[in-house]
């Protein structure tokens, strides 16, 4: 019986949808770490008279929801401007084909 080979070429948009998603997952338990890790280190077992105010919130809220709020921001900005590639979701067309 004869084996047939077939000339495959792996589209390279694939590769990169991968490095994305990574991106994305590690982007995810960061945000994940530093919103969760603030808001229970500041925040976890006090007493109400024992929290600060900063900015008129409390401050596991504050540093928490509004500062990592805005650094999450910014590095969302410099994934999508550095890492994150504009590509064309159009079929390739096929080499030599008919027009």
């Amino acid at each position: 019986m004869e084996k047939h080979h077939v000339n495959f070429k792996e589209d390279e948009r694939f590769k990169q949808c991968n490095k994305e998603l990574v991106y994305t997952l590690i982007f995810f338990v960061i945000n994940v770490a530093l919103v969760g890790g603030l808001c229970f280190l500041l925040a976890y077992n006090k007493p109400s008279d024992e929290l600060t105010i900063v900015g008129g919130f409390p401050a596991w809220y504050f540093y928490g929801g509004v500062i990592s709020t805005i650094i999450l921001c910014v590095l969302t900005f410099i994934m999508v401007k550095y890492l994150f590639k504009d590509m064309s979701l159009d079929a390739y067309e096929k080499e030599g084909g008919d027009e």
